[in-house]
C-alpha cells in the first residue's frame, strides 16, 4: 500500500513538474496553491497534451514526493512533504532550481503533540511573497514557518 501511494504521489508531483517547469510557464510566478488564479489553469497556450515519467515531454523529475501542491518564484521551485516514519516523523521544505530539478536547499522540522496518523494529516502547501522573496510554511503540527 505505501509503495502504490509513494508511486502515486510520485506521479502527481512529476505532473506539477511539467505543468509548473520554466519550459512552459507563463512570465508569472505560481506562488499559490494551484497556480496566480488559484483555480488550476494556465493561460499558456500550447501545452503538451501528454508526458511520460520515461522522458516524453518531461523538463526533470526529482525523487521527492508530497501531498503539496509546488509553488514557483523565480527559478525556484519550492514543495513541503513528510519525512520519515514513526517517531523519526519530520516534515520538511525544499527548495528546487527550477530549470534543473537540484537540491537548493532542505529544512527539516518536527512534527509535535499529534495523534494523528501521517496519512490523515492535511498536509499545507508553501505560499511565496514575490515582494518580499519570504515564503510561509504552515506545518501539520501547527508550526508556521
Amino acid at each position: 500500500m505505501d509503495a502504490l501511494r509513494s508511486k502515486h504521489l510520485m506521479l502527481l508531483l512529476l505532473i506539477a513538474f511539467l505543468i509548473l517547469s520554466t519550459n512552459n510557464l507563463p512570465a508569472s510566478d505560481w506562488t499559490d496553491w494551484r497556480g496566480p488564479a488559484r483555480d488550476g489553469s494556465s493561460p499558456e497556450k500550447n501545452l503538451p497534451s501528454r508526458w511520460s515519467p520515461s522522458g516524453e515531454n518531461l523538463a526533470w523529475k526529482a525523487p521527492y514526493g508530497g501531498r503539496s501542491a509546488p509553488i514557483v518564484m523565480g527559478d525556484r521551485l519550492f514543495l513541503q512533504n513528510p519525512v520519515g516514519r514513526g517517531e523519526t516523523l519530520q516534515e520538511r521544505v525544499i527548495c528546487l532550481n527550477a530549470d534543473t530539478g537540484k537540491l537548493l536547499w532542505e529544512y527539516r522540522f518536527n512534527v509535535y503533540l499529534s495523534d494523528v496518523p501521517p496519512h490523515r494529516i492535511g498536509w499545507a502547501s508553501p505560499v511565496g511573497d514575490p515582494a518580499s522573496g519570504n515564503i510561509y510554511v504552515f506545518g501539520g503540527g501547527g508550526t508556521l514557518l
